[in-house]
């Protein structure tokens, strides 16, 4: 075994443990039980869109099936396989843009911007589409790249960038506007050079049309509700938002952590940028101009971190050249100095943990809930009623309203939202007919949160009796 091979193996192996303690003491995420259900639901015969409530493009959910199932097993394995695939694309990003410029000349110092970025950590090691999103744009970018410098052998690259951004935007819709941005690049560097392949647009096309004819094949009879579900009940939902440019300053602000900051001084001292960083540059711009206007632009916001930092990557070296600053270090103490700095910030990160949830009490970590959680699944009773904190879907019992999860963002908007999403929500009135009907054999209900089954303490307390209280959770048993 050869040093090099040693020191990434040590690095990654640091960086896993680093990334597993993450994982259990993160705050769980509203949207980790949404996705499990959603994921969940396909394993039980269920399509999304059609038999259930689903707002986003479906790709995440089908990748995710083999780590969603009831338990809490399910969430920590779910958070696993997302920090594997954020792993997955440093190693990309380390085999293609590190590597054969650097060596393993600053291979902690490059895991050391990545991993220890605390805005990025924060929403990659939870079950959400981010470490997906990040993984395909950079198989998109890598192979692109490989098509500006060998276009000898640029086939199979330009197949795989394109068939990477078309799977980009079935995991989010707004990735679609990467597509266009590759898409000019693609036709700009065609009539630039002076041989052109004219198999390779077809080759592009093939690679963006063979997701959407699965998907197409998949839910054409239904294109009315899938419609609906990705477009109209947005529509819904962020038309009552609040612009957070204004409205949630603090979260805005939240994405220019000093870390992030760093980044953008090793980038931005330089000036100087080829077409491929210019590439990169643009779909920065296109992140923020187009997130401007919504509540969660410091959520939606960290695949930006990885393009940053490949930015740096790029520019480290004549960033240090034209640094008055840093030329009076040694070679090494450059690298410290700047890791040091970086590594001063990560408390403004920490500080951002809490952000994201200080609008309810529901803090829980997945150790947390696994305490909570095992206590209600000793209780006697097969069925479950519970809030859309993950309480149902993590827990071992069986959810008698599993939907809530899906349902739970159009309620308060039910008069805007298309007949034929209300068909599949839950409502106010479901829920009492549940409580009365004793459909439960236990119920847990958060009262101090405004979202957790809101209102419904004085029907619960009429046919159950409480059996446990934890940290503001009331745990209840059918009379």
């Amino acid at each position: 075994m050869n040093s090099s091979f040693r020191t990434d193996i040590l690095g990654y192996f640091f960086i896993f443990l680093f990334l597993s303690l993450i994982i259990l003491i993160r705050p769980i995420n509203h949207d980790e039980a949404y996705y499990t259900y959603s994921s969940l639901a396909m394993t039980e015969g269920k399509l999304p869109y059609i038999d259930y409530l689903f707002h986003q493009t479906p790709l995440m959910i089908f990748v995710y099936i083999p780590v969603s199932f009831y338990g809490i097993s399910s969430l920590i394995l779910g958070r696993m396989f997302t920090a594997v695939l954020l792993m997955l694309s440093y190693y990309l990003i380390d085999r293609y843009f590190i590597k054969p410029k650097y060596g393993n000349k600053y291979h902690y110092f490059f895991l050391t911007l990545f991993f220890l970025n605390s805005f990025l950590v924060n929403w990659t090691t939870v079950i959400k589409v981010y470490s997906l999103s990040i993984l395909l744009l950079t198989i998109a970018l890598i192979n692109f790249n490989k098509f500006i410098e060998k276009p000898s052998e640029s086939k199979i690259s330009i197949f795989i960038c394109f068939l990477s951004l078309s799977l980009l935007s079935l995991s989010r819709i707004v990735f679609a506007i990467n597509i266009l941005v590759f898409i000019i690049a693609f036709i700009f560097i065609l009539f630039k050079r002076s041989e052109r392949k004219a198999a390779l647009p077809g080759i592009a096309l093939s690679g963006l049309l063979i997701p959407y004819i699965l998907f197409f094949s998949i839910f054409s009879s239904h294109l009315q509700l899938v419609y609906e579900n990705i477009v109209t009940a947005n529509m819904v939902i962020r038309q009552n938002y609040e612009n957070l440019v204004w409205g949630h300053l603090e979260m805005t602000a939240v994405f220019f952590l000093p870390q992030n900051l760093t980044l953008m001084i090793i980038i931005f001292k330089v000036r100087k940028f080829d077409f491929f960083e210019k590439i990169i540059i643009v779909n920065i711009l296109l992140f923020f101009i187009l997130h401007l206007n919504t509540q969660m632009l410091a959520e939606y916001l960290a695949p930006v971190l990885p393009l940053m930092i490949i930015l740096a990557i790029r520019k480290w070296d004549s960033f240090l050249e034209i640094s008055k600053f840093l030329q009076k270090f040694s070679h090494r103490g450059r690298i410290k100095f700047i890791t040091i700095i970086y590594i001063l910030f990560i408390p403004f990160g920490i500080t951002y943990l809490k952000v994201p949830f200080e609008g309810g009490k529901f803090m829980f970590n997945p150790i947390q809930l696994n305490s909570l959680l095992s206590k209600v699944n000793s209780l006697d009773g097969k069925y479950l009623l519970a809030g859309w904190e993950g309480y149902s879907v993590y827990s071992n019992k069986i959810p008698v309203a599993p939907d809530q999860y899906q349902s739970f963002y159009l309620q308060d908007y039910y008069d805007s939202v298309p007949e034929n999403l209300r068909k599949m929500m839950m409502t106010d009135e479901d829920y009492k007919e549940l409580i009365r009907n004793g459909k439960a054999d236990i119920i847990v209900h958060e009262p101090g949160n405004p979202i957790h089954l809101k209102g419904f303490k004085e029907d619960i307390e009429l046919f159950y009796n409480q059996e446990f209280e934890k940290d503001g959770i009331i745990v209840y048993v059918r009379k």
